[in-house]
């Protein structure tokens, strides 16, 4: 079992990029570099923002996904559905009402 403890953001960030990217070295060179090169005062929403960043265009795509984005299929799909049961008792159902207009809809067909 692979367990660490994390001391700071930094540390946290460079870990989980570290099982995201692995194959990529260039593309964690360059994340380093970016978090040596932040500001001690820059926030973590922002930080999270600039690495996200930094991935996304720095990245390799294969040819598949390329031509997925390019044509703006998505990347991936459900064969499945989820519906909701509900399995109380007939008394203790849950309810929710439809919206006037939804319900004027309904009436009109």
């Amino acid at each position: 079992m692979d367990i660490q403890y994390v001391t700071n953001i930094n540390a946290d960030v460079n870990y989980i990029l570290g099982y995201v990217i692995k194959p990529e070295r260039e593309l964690g060179e360059l994340l380093k570099s970016t978090l040596k090169d932040m500001p001690e005062n820059c926030g973590l929403r922002e930080r999270l923002k600039r690495v996200g960043n930094i991935s996304m265009n720095a990245r390799e795509l294969s040819a598949q996904e390329a031509a997925y984005r390019v044509v703006g299929l998505p990347l991936r799909t459900m064969s499945r559905t989820v519906v909701y049961a509900d399995c109380n008792k007939p008394s203790q159902h849950t309810r929710i009402l439809k919206s006037a207009a939804k319900l004027n809809k309904l009436t009109n067909y």
